[in-house]
């Protein structure tokens, strides 16, 4: 089982530290891969073709791709289930979609309204 968390060399990204602690608090061995975006790796065909999305975080898991962090933390609450693994999500649906919202003051609070 190979996981390799892609994360950006400053490590001021609270998307890719998010992954990283789902990541630790599960439990499951994993390895960071930093991509040095002032050199623009994200750039390159290696990862680009692989990152969907072209940006940090991405998780490899066993050649899978997968990029942004709420994917990233829904794909490993589904491969690193309870009680196995640490659950990470809220149990209850409901309880999971407040969990899905973004809180106060994030991008989507800062994006101007279409009209």
């Amino acid at each position: 089982m190979a996981l390799t968390l892609y994360g950006e060399e400053f490590w001021i990204s609270p998307y890719v530290f998010t992954c990283f602690v789902v990541l630790r608090e599960k439990g499951v061995p994993f390895e960071v891969h930093e991509v040095f975006l002032s050199r623009k790796e994200h750039q390159q065909r290696e990862l680009a073709d692989k990152m969907l999305t072209g940006k940090v975080p991405a998780l490899e898991h066993d050649g899978f791709w997968v990029g942004e962090s709420l994917a990233i933390v829904e794909y490993l609450e589904e491969a690193f289930p309870a009680p196995k693994y640490v659950r990470m999500m809220p149990e209850s649906i409901r309880d999971r979609a407040r969990a899905r919202q973004p809180p106060p003051g994030s991008w989507r609070d800062r994006t101007p309204a279409p009209g």
